[in-house]
């Protein structure tokens, strides 16, 4: 297969690639530095675990209703809404004197009522058989993003405050907004048969009741929230550790930041690839053994060249939730798609809303703690799937 044959996408999804890619640009271009930012506004370890799981609560809050929505209204509406919502998050940050002055902003940022329309958008909108690439490719919007935006935020970081980032993050935003609104409506497509019986409410909630009583799926969707859990236990402290092992300036963690999100953009089309060509549960094995490799990696090297080498395998643990997607889809009802992704990002949500509780109070007792969780976790889960492939 070509180059051109292997990246490419329908016309929405290359528009929602690059809305991704300018909403990434702006939140990266400070996010890698965002838990030095709360250390210095008096915050620690804890703060940092407390605002994270503030963050991914909200998400999981909101996930639910957006799944609803998600399957009875046009998805187009809802993630610009949900966009709109999130854009001046870093305009409040600007005004910040204390680390609880950010979670206003953070509550804002994090309302998802649209990220259930956005991925159930993407599995409709991808070509048949290409559920994996176009998750992927379009999630590599935002890892594209992961690289540029620190390396942009470390050259403003050197010669402005940090307030000039939040600036900058707020004008990509609105570009991103303006992208998004290119994309065509979409709606959940039910079964035509069932739709000239049932009226979509009893139907919707017929399927709803089927779903959850969907042993596999639940099980799986289990499974996938403690993988979830894993990297999320670790994720929020790699620039703490980094500037408290190596004493980093921001800038330079910035840069270091930028190569999380080259392994992102590189392992999203490797991945990808092994996703579509192989079977899915292949490349989510491998994103797993990465982030293992990587977590342990960092806490062991002496060297800061190898903390490079660990963090550019880092960038798997993102592309590792994107490849939940094209596993769960198959066992969901294309009538309540919407509702199926709300169900397992409210429960994945949760999860990740601990995570960062358990690292903050592990990082507190010794700093090498989460990561070696987080690397002994995601090493068995991947030995797992090997294991339980079949079933």
């Amino acid at each position: 297969m070509k180059i051109t044959q292997l990246l490419s996408l329908p016309r929405d999804l290359k528009l929602i690639l690059w809305g991704n890619f300018l909403w990434s640009l702006g939140a990266m271009s400070f996010q890698f530095i965002w838990p030095i930012f709360i250390r210095d506004l008096g915050g620690g370890a804890r703060e940092i675990g407390i605002i994270s799981s503030i963050m991914f609560l909200t998400i999981a809050l909101s996930i639910i209703p957006g799944g609803i929505l998600a399957d009875r209204y046009d998805r187009k509406k809802l993630i610009l809404i949900t966009w709109i919502i999130a854009a001046p998050a870093p305009l409040i940050y600007i005004f910040a004197d204390t680390w609880y002055h950010l979670i206003p902003g953070a509550i804002l940022y994090c309302i998802f009522i649209g990220w259930p329309a956005l991925e159930a958008y993407i599995a409709q909108a991808a070509r048949r058989g290409e559920a994996t690439r176009a998750f992927t490719l379009t999630y590599a919007g935002f890892a594209a993003g992961v690289v540029l935006g620190p390396l942009i935020g470390s050259a403003i970081l050197q010669r402005f405050p940090i307030d000039y980032l939040f600036v900058f993050a707020f004008i990509l935003f609105c570009a991103s907004i303006i992208v998004f609104f290119f994309i065509a409506p979409q709606r959940s497509l039910p079964d035509k048969e069932d739709e000239q019986k049932l009226s979509f409410k009893t139907l919707r909630w017929q399927e709803m009741r089927r779903l959850v009583r969907t042993r596999k799926l639940l099980l799986l969707i289990i499974f996938l929230c403690l993988t979830a859990f894993a990297i999320s236990i670790s994720r929020p402290f790699i620039a703490p550790f980094l500037q408290d092992r190596f004493t980093l300036h921001e800038a330079v963690l910035l840069r270091i930041g930028a190569i999380i999100g080259a392994g992102e953009l590189i392992l999203a089309v490797l991945l990808g690839w092994i996703g579509d060509h192989w079977q899915v549960w292949r490349a989510l094995t491998w994103g797993l053994i990465f982030v293992g490799i990587a977590a342990l990696s960092l806490i062991f090297t002496p060297l800061l060249f190898g903390a490079f080498l660990a963090v550019f395998l880092f960038g798997a643990d993102r592309i590792s939730g994107t490849l939940h997607r094209p596993v769960i889809y198959p066992l969901l009802p294309t009538k309540i798609a919407g509702m199926g992704f709300a169900l397992y990002l409210f429960f994945a949500s949760l999860a990740q809303s601990i995570g960062p509780l358990v690292g903050g109070f592990l990082y507190n007792i010794s700093p090498r703690v989460p990561f070696i969780l987080t690397g002994v976790l995601s090493l068995f889960a991947a030995f797992v799937i090997i294991v339980k492939r079949d079933s």
